[in-house]
């Protein structure tokens, strides 16, 4: 693949789908003068000559963009240009090559070609849309070559050397047909469901609408629980490898070196019938805030989760057992917020109901209102301590030799695991509130983390000498131990 290679002819379609909305907006709107041509037997009726021009013009672009799109894949990089006015150059060294992710959206399933893309753990990377199926599979095995057995890129030389042993792969995660049905109860039905509710009540106003309303409600439910759809994740040699994907079908991997953050998640739905789901974070980046591989399984039966941790960590060496609870002056500080959350809510309510009742002449009795205001104080009072109790007995630290485990989230619990040598800041952070109680919140990045713009991981509410020590623990731990290079 020294020579120069053009995407495959198929990209033009997608190149006319970027310029389709301009062509669209001049039919609609009717930019420019009106010069119809009746001349020409094979044109439609009225048919505009600016309109016609501009399509074409789009159509020539399209075109134009297509060919001047190369790629080529020498012995130390791979490089990619593209541009009709304005030429974008881009090389990636191949050794610095992180992840080679394959994708395969609606059309290209149709036409049986792939998208490729390239990254070296940054968000500059390098998207070859669309390529032939073969020729997808060539790039990822040329450019992320298995130890055992070498592939061959064509032109390239010294590939395909030969090894005696094959790496075996080993399944780690895979969610079934029955799988996917039990994924889709637990989550997606209960979202789609509160939306549809949403939907049906702006349908009461809208009925003309109802039937696009439905479309979209469609649209949300299968989308949100297609990306999980024949989900499998292998661990081949030192990479996880990832298959998922019903519209749009991906093949992704990611050297196990890369992962940064791996979290149990357990929401309150999924969690009431018994399962949870495993997210991970790497340090491979794809463009500007997304993760290459973002799932280690998205179903679970409960306490599974953390044996899916210890594949890929290996011994972590602390439990949910070794958790240790915030403080306990956590209590008051949470009770207090949820309370206050909540009279501002009221309040809210409160000059709605009244608004509604001055404007239609409602007669409304002073012992009415005030037996309902006292009702949901009362109600907000129960709510505010079931709330801060649960929040107290979900929050949590523990520190092992190598790792850290953090439990954060109420009603959404994320168990998260962070070797403690891919830490890379350690800070503490202290509101009004808890520097008047003692207590302070730790927060751990990460370079997974920091590449995508993920919200640190943070430990709540701890007395803030035991956040000094804490702080300054990770941050030794992490200084002693040597970091693959890259990460």
């Amino acid at each position: 693949m020294n020579n120069w290679h053009q995407l495959h002819p198929v990209t033009i379609i997608r190149e006319i789908g970027v310029v389709a909305w301009a062509v669209i907006g001049v039919i609609v709107f009717d930019f420019g003068p009106d010069f119809s041509i009746e001349a020409v037997p094979w044109l439609p009726t009225g048919a505009d000559l600016f309109e016609l021009i501009f399509a074409a013009g789009a159509f020539g672009l399209a075109i134009a963009r297509y060919r001047s799109t190369r790629f080529r894949v020498t012995e130390t990089t791979i490089e990619f240009r593209r541009g009709v006015l304005f030429r974008t150059e881009r090389t990636t060294r191949r050794d610095r090559i992180q992840n080679v992710a394959i994708g395969a959206g609606l059309l290209g399933r149709i036409f049986g070609v792939n998208t490729v893309q390239v990254s070296a753990g940054d968000s500059a990377e390098i998207e070859l849309t669309y390529v032939g199926a073969q020729t997808a599979q060539r790039l990822r095995d040329g450019l992320l070559p298995d130890p055992a057995t070498p592939p061959t890129l064509p032109g390239v030389a010294g590939s395909g050397a030969a090894t005696t042993e094959a790496i075996p792969i080993r399944t780690i995660a895979q969610l079934d047909s029955s799988g996917f049905v039990r994924y889709l109860i637990t989550g997606p039905v209960v979202v789609s469901g509160l939306f549809a509710v949403v939907l049906i009540g702006l349908a009461i106003g809208l009925r003309e609408f109802w039937p696009l309303l439905n479309l979209a409600a469609i649209l949300f439910f299968f989308l949100g629980a297609g990306d999980v759809f024949d989900f499998r994740a292998d661990i081949s040699g030192d990479r996880l490898q990832v298959s998922q994907g019903l519209i749009r079908r991906e093949e992704k991997s990611a050297e196990l070196d890369r992962i940064q953050v791996i979290q149990v998640v357990r929401p309150f739905i999924r969690g009431l019938f018994g399962f949870e789901t495993v997210r991970l974070q790497t340090a491979d980046v794809s463009g500007e805030t997304s993760m290459q591989v973002n799932m280690l399984s998205p179903l679970e039966p409960a306490g599974r989760g953390l044996a899916l941790v210890a594949d890929i960590f290996g011994s972590i060496g602390v439990t949910e057992q070794d958790l240790v609870p915030p403080a306990r002056v956590a209590i008051r500080r949470g009770f207090i917020r949820a309370f206050i959350s909540l009279v501002v809510v009221g309040i809210v309510l409160a000059v709605s109901t009244a608004i509604i009742v001055v404007v239609n002449g409602l007669d409304v009795s002073a012992a009415t209102a005030i037996v309902a205001v006292s009702l949901y104080l009362g109600a907000s009072v129960v709510v505010s301590f079931l709330y801060t109790t649960r929040r107290y007995h979900r929050l949590g630290h523990a520190v092992g030799e190598r790792h850290v485990m953090v439990s954060t989230g109420v009603f959404r619990r994320r168990l998260a695991v962070v070797p403690i040598a891919k830490i890379q800041s350690v800070g503490m952070r202290r509101s009004f509130w808890q520097r008047r109680a003692g207590i302070s919140s730790i927060t751990i990045d990460t370079a997974g983390m920091s590449l995508a713009g993920i919200t640190a991981t943070t430990v709540i509410d701890i007395p803030a000498g035991l956040g000094r020590d804490l702080a300054r623990r990770l941050g030794d731990g992490a200084s002693r131990v040597a970091l693959p290079d890259g990460v």
